[in-house]
């Protein structure tokens, strides 16, 4: 899911249909989400901050939450699995797919870029799709 959305947040019908389809589904939280493990005594940093800061300065980075989700997949003894993520689960799920390969299947990347006018479909698409 996005940044600091929970693993509940995934639609029970998707679910539900991806079961039914024949497909096991794991959802977990990021770091500083849900029920993960928040690193409240770091504080909330101000964007004025981060923008500021040297690259190195972050706790984290997004190539350690693609690691965090192959941790996923070792804890639940799976080799490999079809990666589905959306905003900032998108950009993971993305470095899971070029750093980890072998554990990828295949990507879907929702909503996983930062720009909001790229990657648009064009009108014929737009109207295919919501006819």
């Amino acid at each position: 899911m996005g940044l600091g959305m929970q693993m509940i947040y995934w639609p029970d019908g998707l679910l539900g249909e991806l079961a039914a389809a024949g497909f096991t589904t794991a959802r977990f939280d990021n770091r500083d989400a849900g029920a993960s493990t928040h690193l409240t005594w770091l504080g909330t940093p101000s964007m004025t901050t981060m923008l500021a800061a040297p690259r190195h300065a972050a706790p984290y980075r997004i190539s350690d939450m693609a690691a965090d989700a192959v941790a996923v997949l070792d804890a639940l003894g799976w080799e490999s699995a079809h990666v589905l993520g959306t905003s900032l689960g998108g950009m993971i799920a993305q470095a899971m797919a070029i750093e980890h390969p072998a554990r990828v299947r295949s990507l879907t990347s929702v909503m996983s870029t930062p720009s909001p006018w790229l990657g648009l479909p064009s009108r014929r698409a737009a109207a295919a799709l919501l006819a």
